[in-house]
């Protein structure tokens, strides 16, 4: 089902009759449906629209295959993901790697397999609830 993307209640739309009540209504509904609008036009993200956290940034030293993110949020995180992965020197790893997790004690334990462990790393996660 293809939901329509109706933008305001116009108040000319609407009999004479019904114009004063239905002008009262738009005011309230009219930035409701702008936002919902704006929604279904792609413009969601994870950062500001979803229950999540996301960590840019995080370095994993040379030599290292773990990395630990505190957990702030009310509930357990459900997934973690990898959203980017990079060498310090900016090229992506050569090889195939994996990344695991587990929570507890309000922290996110990663395990990285498969890295280079002479090369430094520099990735985004994502923690979802």
């Amino acid at each position: 089902m293809k939901i329509t993307n109706s933008k305001k209640i116009v108040v000319e739309d609407f009999g004479t009759k019904d114009r004063e009540t239905v002008k009262r209504l738009a005011a309230t509904l009219n930035p409701h449906l702008d936002q919902v609008a704006q929604a279904l036009g792609t413009n969601l993200t994870l950062r500001d629209n979803f229950k999540a956290k996301v960590y840019a940034g995080i370095t994993l030293a040379a030599g290292s295959s773990t990395y630990t993110c505190s957990w702030d949020l009310n509930e357990k995180p459900t997934a973690v993901l990898l959203g980017h992965l990079v060498k310090s020197t900016g090229d992506a790893p050569s090889a195939v790697f994996s990344m695991s997790w587990r929570y507890e004690n309000k922290q996110i334990y990663l395990t990285f397999l498969g890295l280079n462990g002479a090369t430094a790393y520099t990735a985004t996660i994502v923690g979802l609830v």
